[in-house]
């Protein structure tokens, strides 16, 4: 099986990967609808309490989606498209590829794996992984 067929199978086991609890965190952006917030909490219950600039309330997880990711966003915080493809640095060496319909976040040590990133949630979290605990701007 060649590195293309493992990416390939990669792919489509995450578009079944739903949106859980436990990969939100405070201060993450997620979508209701067609408008964006912040958490601002997480209850015990499994709700979410949510804000932005005009509301506040709480919310049930089946209503939450993550923020699609896309290459103004990555731009806005700091990422820079290379000459190769749709591939965006960070000035902390992050590395996100846009590879059929997502976004992906590959690691090289001794051999290159493959992440994928659902949402801007996720790019939060890699961020802060690297040290980058800065908002980011959507």
């Amino acid at each position: 099986m060649t590195h293309k067929d493992l990416f390939d199978a990669y792919h489509e086991y995450c578009k079944t990967v739903t949106l859980k609890i436990s990969d939100l965190s405070v201060g993450d952006w997620v979508k209701v609808k067609d408008d964006t917030y912040k958490v601002m909490g997480i209850t015990m219950f499994a709700e979410l309490d949510l804000c932005n600039s005009s509301v506040a309330y709480r919310e049930t997880l089946d209503n939450i989606e993550p923020v699609p990711i896309t290459a103004e966003i990555l731009e806005k915080n700091g990422f820079e498209k290379t000459a190769i493809g749709d591939i965006y640095r960070h000035e902390s060496d992050i590395e996100v590829t846009l590879y059929g319909d997502g976004w992906w976040h590959t690691v090289s040590l001794d051999e290159y794996s493959l992440h994928k990133i659902n949402g801007v949630h996720q790019l939060q979290h890699l961020l802060r992984l690297y040290g980058e605990y800065r908002e980011v701007n959507l």
